[in-house]
């Protein structure tokens, strides 16, 4: 079997492969809270709950392939500071089926940065690495390009009167002129602006305050009456949200 009967055979497993792993859709959730004191926002359902004087609403905002993600507003009418940190707060899963209970817990921000700022750093040593081995590689690619023009005489060879040699490669790439007027940051720094930027931080609150923002948790697809709970004063404030699952492909 010659080379163009394999390609042709690598083609084809390569397509059937592909079909065999076409991606299912997305089942489709919602998180109602569980309340007769709903505030409605731009189609966002809110629910809340006060513990000594600290007020925490929080509505279900969206679920992506990774995430479950809520917008919380936190405010202060205590006459304490109260330490606003998103790695206490969780869901509880409130089930009939087990007694072992099962904690959900929000994406610490702190760490998503962390983690990322740490991963962008190995990119960039990588990066930099890669790019002395290709400068390397280029330079002996030059050397060897003017070796062989000084023993070809070609007329396709540019002479280098100066250097008394003939060049068949520039010796000089033309790199841009380092202008940042035209740069767009990449799907890894826009990642991280967004979890810097919208999401709630760790702040402590000073009476009169509030914050608010995006709050991350895995994905969790079932089914079920959960609890939002926030530590404050050691007790905890609670709001019960029902998730429903939507299957895309059945009908309605």
């Amino acid at each position: 079997m010659n080379f163009h009967h394999y390609f042709k055979l690598f083609v084809s497993i390569s397509i059937l492969a592909i079909l065999a792993s076409c991606a299912t859709p997305l089942n489709v959730i919602r998180m109602n809270p569980v309340s007769d004191d709903v505030t409605w926002n731009y189609g966002q359902a809110y629910a809340s709950d006060t513990v000594s004087g600290v007020i925490v609403e929080a509505a279900f905002d969206n679920a992506t392939r990774d995430y479950n993600i809520f917008d919380v507003c936190v405010v202060n009418k205590s006459d304490m500071e109260y330490l606003v940190d998103p790695s206490v707060f969780y869901f509880e899963e409130i089930t009939t089926d087990t007694i072992d209970e099962k904690l959900i817990k929000a994406i610490d921000p702190e760490y998503m940065l962390l983690s990322m700022d740490k991963e962008a750093s190995k990119i960039e040593a990588d990066s930099k690495n890669a790019a002395i081995g290709a400068g390397i590689a280029t330079g002996a690619l030059l050397v060897a390009s003017v070796a062989v023009a000084v023993a070809d005489d070609e007329p396709h060879h540019h002479y280098d009167s100066s250097n008394d040699v003939y060049i068949t490669t520039p010796l000089i790439f033309d790199g841009g002129d380092g202008s940042d007027e035209t740069y767009e940051p990449t799907g890894v720094e826009q990642e991280r602006e967004r979890w810097a930027s919208t999401t709630i931080r760790k702040t402590t609150l000073k009476p009169g305050f509030k914050i608010e923002g995006k709050m991350f948790f895995p994905r969790f697809e079932k089914s079920g009456t959960y609890l939002f709970k926030v530590p404050v004063d050691n007790i905890e404030a609670s709001i019960p949200f029902m998730q429903i699952i939507y299957d895309p492909a059945l009908q309605d």
